[in-house]
């Protein structure tokens, strides 16, 4: 999507070295993006997958026209849409002490481990910074989905198929929905990854959707 009028701030990639046993994280300011987004430069912050993409695809499209928005990324998934709980974590946590912006949307999820208690602490911090925060729902127990302090997504076919009983606070109804994947806008069918950015994308024109 860089041939489109993407308004992208700082950014950063989180990434876990299991051979070294670190947490890499690696900033990129104004200048770095840009360089970036001209072809100059390669950066971490390449979607591999183009889950993110599709993401950030949806509120573009459907508010990012209309308003000055400031997009922050905080790239966690490889190419193979896989990630580890504590780059979630720092991911929030850069977003919540360091960006502070007004929403943050999450369009995944991972189950419990030691890591969940700080992501749930984080999140509490963004609920008194007045952060809302946007995260899609699952058909299983998973987190932040289940947090008392998040706005939890679903979408009709979530609703019908889930498993287990899970926290949904408010339902996308849409069918169909224009995302921008592998060079190209194309209709996708609706999941919760998907109206959990529209969802966003409404509060933000309504001001307040619950």
């Amino acid at each position: 999507m860089k041939r489109y009028p993407i308004n992208l701030e700082n950014s950063a990639y989180f990434k876990v070295d299991f051979k070294e046993k670190i947490l890499k994280i690696v900033e990129y300011n104004i200048k770095d993006i840009d360089q970036w987004i001209k072809g100059e430069v390669d950066l971490d912050i390449k979607d591999l997958s183009g889950h993110g993409t599709s993401v950030l695809s949806i509120i573009f499209n459907e508010i990012g026209n209309l308003f000055d928005i400031k997009f922050y990324i905080a790239k966690i998934l490889d190419k193979d849409n896989l990630s580890n709980s504590i780059c979630l974590v720092e991911a929030v946590n850069w977003m919540v002490n360091s960006i502070e912006p007004k929403v943050i949307n999450i369009s995944l999820s991972c189950g419990y481990d030691k890591n969940i208690d700080r992501l749930y602490e984080l999140s509490t911090i963004a609920k008194e910074k007045n952060i809302k925060i946007f995260c899609s729902a699952n058909g299983y127990f998973s987190y932040p989905a289940e947090f008392d302090n998040v706005n939890t997504i679903g979408d009709l076919g979530l609703i019908r198929h889930r498993v287990e009983k899970t926290k949904v606070d408010y339902i996308v109804k849409d069918i169909f929905i224009k995302v921008y994947k592998s060079g190209r806008w194309v209709k996708e069918d609706m999941c919760t990854s998907y109206a959990s950015p529209l969802a966003l994308s409404e509060y933000l024109r309504r001001l307040e959707v619950f």
